[in-house]
């Protein structure tokens, strides 16, 4: 958690980054020791000291590390004897896993639908009684429809490794019949869906009302801009993976899908972490393209965001992006950014879910905790926690959690490998404010609106196109 902290403080500061590598090297070292001990390989905190790593990687190192921890993680869940629903951990790798295989052009690492069936694990006996999650989807129609979404996400990004195989380029019909199979499903199953998901306008935030929406109301409708977004990014992962380098003609589903990701995203408040659930869709839209020096402009700053919003960016995304645009207009050719991405020997890693699926995770994680706990576990179970609602932290609030874990470890009196870097400059950053009751139970994008933004916009990469915009 330390490492997680000290790496997002130092994209903003870069006297962070030797302490977080410091606490990085130090999480390594505890995690082998570990992976030594056979009564050590099954237990939570082995696979979430894993997760925990790879979260790392994505966030702050420029390598592809990340999906070796991950690899990690998928040998430990089997070994503890497959995935299981009911497993916040599992849910957690499923999470990190689909992203991470549509954008690193690989399948999953482990197969099924385990992540399914959410809703059946209030049915696990947890002597509490059980909450709605995030608080504004009661219906469960956001959770319900991302979980039924990955499923189709895993099968494209099946299919996008097998197109990019030998036997793949050498049996196309093969690959068309099966991508047009998937997209009969998506379709299907789209036109299954709530019609106020499915038909929500991009135009919503300013439609007149007899009254303001309730922040419940505004945060569903800001989950399901980013739902849509994702299921038209399917479409143009769908047909990148029939034709990769042919150029969509203006009025088709492809060129429509990217339209519909970039006009939500021009609609989107800034400085909220609300990219965060465009991420991805945001991608797709860069890769469906095909010289729009003005979409270049909207996606290269959509991508780009404040870097003390959230822990989850596209950098490398963007980077691999800009290359694709670059050649294009120079050769006047549509490329295959998947083959671009073998080139450059690198796993491009950006995040597909919306952020408040992250915090069903979390709810899960106490849930567990059993009554009467040692300080040292309870320890776990908050480094855990707070690590996977990061991405609703800003800057000020990892600085405050950084101290505040320091301080629970030492009151406690436990004792820690490393040296702690207690020292965060706080100078510039106002005392945390006390936690209200909505604070505490707001999930996932409600976390990023709460409290004001401490941060200056990030400036040199993108900012003549960023004053355009």
């Amino acid at each position: 958690m330390l490492a997680v902290a000290a790496g997002h403080m130092a994209r903003l500061e870069p006297r962070h980054t030797l302490p977080a590598v410091q606490h990085y090297s130090t999480a390594l070292r505890e995690l082998n020791i570990a992976l030594s001990e056979p009564t050590q390989l099954s237990s939570n905190s082995t696979l979430g000291a894993c997760l925990l790593l790879c979260v790392y990687e994505i966030s702050h190192s420029e390598k592809s590390l990340w999906l070796q921890h991950l690899r990690g993680a998928r040998d430990l869940i089997m070994y503890r004897g497959g995935p299981r629903t009911s497993d916040f951990l599992c849910r957690f790798f499923s999470l990190l896993d689909i992203s991470g295989s549509l954008s690193s052009g690989r399948g999953p690492l482990i197969q099924g639908n385990y992540w399914l069936e959410v809703g059946k694990l209030s049915s696990v006996s947890l002597n509490q009684s059980h909450l709605n999650w995030p608080y504004y989807d009661d219906g469960s129609v956001m959770v319900d429809t991302f979980h039924e979404l990955m499923v189709y996400m895993a099968n494209l990004s099946k299919l996008s490794a097998l197109s990019m195989t030998k036997f793949g380029r050498h049996n196309p019909r093969l690959i068309r019949d099966k991508a047009m199979s998937i997209q009969q499903g998506l379709h299907q199953w789209w036109t299954s869906r709530p019609t106020e998901l499915r038909d929500q306008s991009n135009d919503w935030r300013c439609q007149p009302r007899s009254k303001p929406l309730t922040e419940p109301e505004l945060l569903e409708q800001e989950s399901f801009s980013s739902i849509r977004s994702c299921k038209n990014a399917c479409i143009i992962y769908l047909q990148h993976i029939i034709h990769p380098t042919g150029i969509q003609p203006q009025g088709s589903e492809v060129a429509l899908a990217a339209e519909s990701i970039l006009d939500i995203a021009r609609k989107t408040p800034e400085g909220f972490g609300l990219e965060m659930g465009l991420l991805w869709g945001m991608f797709m839209a860069g890769v469906a393209i095909f010289h729009d020096t003005e979409a270049e402009a909207l996606i290269r700053r959509k991508l780009s965001s404040d870097a003390s919003i959230s822990i989850y960016h596209a950098d490398r995304g963007l980077e691999l992006l800009e290359i694709l645009w670059e050649r294009q207009h120079r050769l006047n050719l549509k490329l295959d950014w998947r083959e671009l991405q073998n080139e450059m020997g690198v796993q491009v890693y950006v995040m597909t879910l919306d952020p408040s699926m992250i915090d069903l995770v979390t709810d899960q994680l106490f849930s567990q905790v059993p009554s009467r706990v040692e300080p040292v576990h309870l320890l776990s179970f908050v480094f855990l926690r707070y690590t996977l609602q990061v991405v609703a932290l800003s800057g000020r609030r990892l600085c405050f959690l950084h101290n505040a874990l320091i301080s629970f470890i030492r009151d406690n009196g436990m004792p820690i490998s490393g040296q702690l870097d207690d020292d965060f400059d706080q100078t510039a950053l106002p005392s945390p404010p006390p936690a209200d009751e909505s604070e505490k139970n707001a999930g996932g994008i409600a976390g990023f609106m709460v409290g004001p933004k401490i941060f200056p916009p990030k400036k040199g990469f993108g900012k003549e196109t960023a004053s355009k915009g």
